[in-house]
């Protein structure tokens, strides 16, 4: 699994002072803790832009990030962390550092984790440091933005699967019992569900939400977030997306996975608006929403 984001907009301020602040903000970045991961962070005039991530690949195999890739993102800085035994992220350092030159982009950060310490490579004489344990202020700002890291790769990849039980159970129930009232009433109904930000709605208010989503104008728009874009406005909808697309069965899935791929992407969380993508075109390849989000998704940006 290769994931890169978009160029974000700007939500919070994301301040890296060093080594163990970057630590603290990747798996946030990234939406879990790596182990066997390179993960470059990108900058543009110090401000976060986009992030990318691969998994480590074998001497003698292709590095999977390109230069194109990181110059479509429009980034001056890189701040780069490999994850995993020492000879593989030393290895992948060094094929990174050989192509942010031809990228344009200057190394900030260069980092590699083994087990509990890191090195940092910015000077000849580092030698590995313990990573420190507990909250940091960073993290602790990424986690009330809305960012959350999951405890490593395989339970992010399950993190958006359906959730059988009893109450996906009576969401499916209640769909069926709300599925012919009009179009009109189930919209009210939303609007007055999305304006309660405490909890998430219980199974017959999913199956309400899930309903008016059907009507793409509707979804965007009550989705949408407030101009200009305040600090962890497009993340706030991330935990309810998430709870939809969880619940809901079939192609119903569409359109809250595209909506949560397309508020993860703007909100420069690449590896979730990826993996939202993949269960969108899961539940209905050809849905417009669906297809113009993968667009936006497949299609490099840049900044000036």
């Amino acid at each position: 699994m290769n994931d890169h984001t978009e160029p974000a907009r700007s939500q919070f301020p994301l301040l890296i002072t060093g080594p163990e602040d970057l630590l603290s903000a990747i798996p946030y970045m990234i939406g879990y803790h790596p182990s066997d991961d390179l993960v470059i962070v990108g900058l543009h005039h110090r401000d976060y832009t986009a992030s990318f991530r691969c998994d480590l690949w074998p001497p003698g195999a292709p590095c999977p990030i390109t230069p194109a890739m990181i110059r479509s993102t429009g980034i001056d800085t890189a701040l780069i962390a490999a994850y995993g035994p020492a000879d593989n992220a030393d290895h992948a350092l060094a094929h990174i550092l050989g192509i942010l030159p031809v990228a344009g982009v200057t190394p900030g950060e260069i980092l590699s984790v083994t087990g509990n310490v890191y090195t940092d490579h910015r000077t000849a004489e580092s030698s590995p440091q313990p990573i420190p344990v507990g909250t940091t202020a960073i993290a602790a700002g990424l986690v009330a933005a809305g960012y959350g890291a999951l405890p490593d790769k395989q339970a992010f990849a399950r993190h958006l699967d359906p959730v059988p039980g009893p109450f996906t159970t009576a969401v499916a129930s209640a769909m069926r019992r709300y599925r012919d009232f009009a179009a009109a009433e189930l919209q009210e109904w939303a609007r007055m569900l999305l304006n309660v930000s405490d909890r998430l709605p219980g199974p017959v208010e999913t199956a309400a939400l899930v309903l008016a989503f059907a009507d793409h104008d509707f979804a965007v728009a009550a989705t949408a977030p407030v101009a200009p874009v305040a600090p962890g406005e497009l993340t706030s909808r991330i935990p309810l997306l998430t709870h939809l697309l969880r619940h809901a069965t079939g192609r119903y899935r569409a359109v809250p996975a595209a909506l949560l791929a397309d508020h993860a992407m703007r909100a420069g969380n690449g590896g979730l608006a990826r993996l939202a993508i993949e269960h969108a075109n899961a539940a209905d390849r050809s849905d417009p929403l669906v297809q113009a989000v993968a667009r936006r998704l497949a299609t490099p940006r840049s900044r000036s």
